[in-house]
């Protein structure tokens, strides 16, 4: 502002020395007072500030009211959170099975046959697990069918933190499957002689098996009497001719071979009908295995 106003009172004493009579006769100019210099720079002065006024930016009113920020305390929340799934989650731990599967008593295959087969799709109830969860215990829904599954096949559903671990029955055991040896014999009656001094029945005896005989038991009925009249056992019964005696008997039939038994009838009544009832074993004293025939004759 001082540089402006004595940059204004320069010029004006320029011109007001410009303005003096220059010697050699030319008119003097009016005198002009030091009051009306300073008037003059002072309305100078003036414009230049209005001017200057005019040029400079048209400032942002500082009153302007900022926009409001909410807070967070006056932004609704909701307590609500969306799950993935719009499946609810069930209150009992259950199973779905993903696709067919055999239900067991028991958790391994070894449980057969199965109790029953359940479809895929089929929902049952988790009673029980065993010991590493790997098969579990369900009651089908719908029914009392109880039976262990493998978790492989379902999908399991709810908590089963809580599930008991169940003690499964024993492993039943397989039946071993052994061919029964063939052992059999065809009796026939052959004729009545006498052993000392008694009538005795003599039956033929051939071996059609694949075991030798060692023992033999035979009883002698008179049917029409109903009266059994000879019963007996020995361990050396096989005859190697059908009119020997018992007495002359040897201990072991073999396979495919042919002896004969026999016994006393004295106690019959000629004429009546006899049964003769003649069992064979595979060891002596009756035992291993044995095979009974019987062979109907007559009386004489």
């Amino acid at each position: 502002m001082q540089k402006t106003l004595i940059s204004t009172l320069m010029i004006f004493t320029m011109v007001l020395l410009s303005s003096c009579t220059i010697p050699g006769g030319a008119e003097a100019t009016p005198e002009v007072s030091v009051d009306a210099i300073y008037t003059a720079a002072a309305q100078t002065m003036e414009a230049n500030a209005a001017l200057t006024a005019a040029a400079q930016p048209t400032e942002i009113p500082t009153d302007t009211p900022e926009p409001a920020t909410p807070t967070l305390e006056n932004t609704p929340t909701s307590d609500f959170t969306p799950t993935a799934s719009s499946t609810p989650e069930p209150t009992v731990p259950m199973v779905t099975f993903r696709v067919g599967s055999n239900c067991r008593t028991g958790p391994s295959t070894a449980y057969e046959p199965p109790v029953t087969t359940l479809a895929e799709g089929t929902r049952a109830e988790i009673k029980g697990r065993n010991s590493n969860s790997s098969w579990w215990y369900v009651q089908v829904a719908g029914r009392s069918t109880q039976c262990w599954v493998f978790g492989d096949n379902v999908n399991v559903q709810g908590d089963t933190s809580g599930i008991p671990v169940i003690q499964p029955p024993p492993v039943p055991i397989t039946a071993t499957f052994t061919p029964k040896p063939d052992i059999n014999f065809d009796p026939s009656f052959d004729n009545i002689h006498e052993c000392g001094g008694e009538p005795f029945a003599i039956f033929e005896i051939d071996n059609t098996g694949e075991e030798e005989f060692e023992s033999m038991s035979l009883k002698i009925e008179d049917t029409d009497d109903d009266e059994e009249i000879y019963s007996g056992s020995s361990d050396s019964p096989f005859m190697d001719a059908a009119d020997l005696c018992p007495s002359d008997g040897e201990d072991t039939l073999d396979d495919d071979d042919t002896a004969w038994v026999g016994g006393n009838i004295d106690n019959g009544e000629a004429g009546n009908d006899g049964e003769a009832t003649i069992t064979l074993c595979t060891e002596e004293g009756l035992k291993g295995v044995c095979v009974t025939e019987t062979v109907e004759f007559d009386l004489q």
